[in-house]
Formats: structure tokens, sequence, C-alpha cells
């Protein structure tokens, strides 16, 4: 079934062009201009009730109404000056522009009414129209169509499917959440997500910094790239303790204690 859209029309008199202050604005420099910029604020207030507004709570500026009418800020603002002095334009306490006359100018309607008034006004002029069933080729009119539901069986819903697309959905939300890694180091070429980087802060506190720095900078010398950066900082940092630990261990396996002679040997 089509959706039933509703919309907002302006309804002008046939003397609107006659009025006083549309004769007095059009007589003015750049009075063309400022009817036109009228007409454009006619239209942008009828879904706010006569409100210039851009959304629910945010009213329109000068710079906005430029903008959105294409005219020069200048222009914008002289006409919305003259529009007060008519009494066109009125300003209210939040300082948003509201259009006096707009209530009577509006006019409410929907694509559901129109379909309607169509088809009125076709059986009006004779005219029924007719729907063509595609099975059979046969034309009936359209008093004559039954309900959708006897062409169309109650829907069955698969339970089991619609918890299965929640689920999906739920890990898709998960997934979305997840910030992108963070681009790290003097040529920002270490990346890590917020989790490893702090993972690396509260492992190495001392030692971060440098060990970021040294990757970034060993990655643009030698021109090696490497999968994971957060697993090849720290399996660095292992290698080099392990070093440390290995020659420490030899400094300490022989300790000369001043017993040998000059000239002697094991």
């Amino acid at each position: 079934m089509a959706e039933n859209k509703k919309y907002y029309f302006l309804k002008l008199k046939e003397d609107f062009f006659d009025q006083r202050e549309i004769v007095v604005l059009e007589g003015s420099k750049d009075g063309v201009l400022y009817v036109n910029i009228l007409l454009k604020l006619y239209l942008k207030s009828l879904q706010h009730n006569g409100k210039l507004l851009l959304n629910e709570m945010t009213p329109l500026s000068a710079e906005m109404i430029a903008l959105l009418t294409r005219h020069e800020i200048g222009t914008v603002e002289r006409a919305i000056r003259a529009f007060m002095q008519l009494g066109l334009v009125e300003v209210l306490e939040d300082n948003t522009y509201y259009m006096p006359e707009i209530q009577e100018m509006t006019g409410k309607g929907s694509s559901d009414a129109e379909r309607k008034a169509r088809y009125r006004r076709l059986r009006s002029e004779g005219k029924t129209p007719l729907l063509t069933d595609k099975n059979t080729g046969i034309e009936q009119n359209w008093d004559n169509v039954p309900p959708v539901s006897q062409f169309c069986p109650p829907e069955i819903r698969d339970k089991s499917t619609e918890n299965r697309d929640k689920n999906l959905d739920k890990r898709e939300c998960v997934k979305e959440k997840i910030t992108p890694p963070r681009s790290y180091g003097k040529y920002e070429n270490v990346f890590l997500t917020e989790k490893e980087y702090h993972a690396l802060i509260s492992d190495y506190p001392d030692e971060y910094m440098e060990m970021i720095e040294h990757l970034s900078a060993y990655m643009v010398y030698s021109g090696r790239t490497y999968e994971n950066h957060l697993a090849t900082m720290e399996y660095w940092k292992a290698e080099d303790r392990k070093r440390e630990k290995q020659e420490k261990a030899g400094k300490q396996g022989y300790v000369y204690n001043g017993r040998f002679k000059e000239g002697e040997s094991l």
C-alpha cells in the first residue's frame, strides 16, 4: 500500500500583489527581491505554524535565511527590517522570526486525500478508473475490488528468524563501537587501538614513548612493515631484556679475585 504522506501548501489570494504592504515593498529599492524573499519565508514557515525554524529547536538567523533563499545577507537584513515595519514579520521572545499572516495562508493535504479527490473528479466526469487484474487481464471498477486480505494470506512470522536477525543486529552494533586505530610516533606510522595504547602505557609506563618512537623511526629507515605494532614492540622489549640478562650473567660468570700471579694460567 502506498504511504500516506502529509504536505502543506501556500494559499495566495488573487489580490495578493494588490495588498498595500506588497505594493509598498515592490515600490521600494530591491522591492522585487524583498517580495521574493517574503514568499520563500512563507513557504519555510508552513511546517512550523509560522515560525522560521531550521529544526524544532533552532531559529533561522539572517545568515541562514540568506543561504536558504539564495540572496545576499545585506538584502535579507534590509528585507526583514522592511517586513517588521509593515507587520509582515514579528520577533518572538526567543528571537524567533514569526509570520503572523501564515495561518490564513496555509493549506494542508495528503497523498491519500489527493488520490481520493482525483478518483471523485474522474467519476464526476464519467471516467471511472478501472483496475486490471494481472492474472486474468480483466478490468474491473475500483468499487468492486475485493479487500486485499482476499488476495494475500495472513503473514506467518518465523520467530526463530526474527531472533536470529536481532542477534545479528546486536553483533553489528558491537562491531561499530570498536574504535579504529590511531597513528603515533614522529612519522605517524605506528598504529594502535585505544585499548592497545593503554595496555602499552600500563605495561611500560617509563618506556612506552621510547618504544613507539623507536618502531616509528625503524620502519621509515628500513622500509619494513609489521602486521601488529603492539606485538612487535613487546617482542623487541622482551628480546632486549633477555640480552640484558645474558650480558649481566656473562659479566658475573668470572670474577678475578687477584690470587693468580702474572704468567700463571688455568
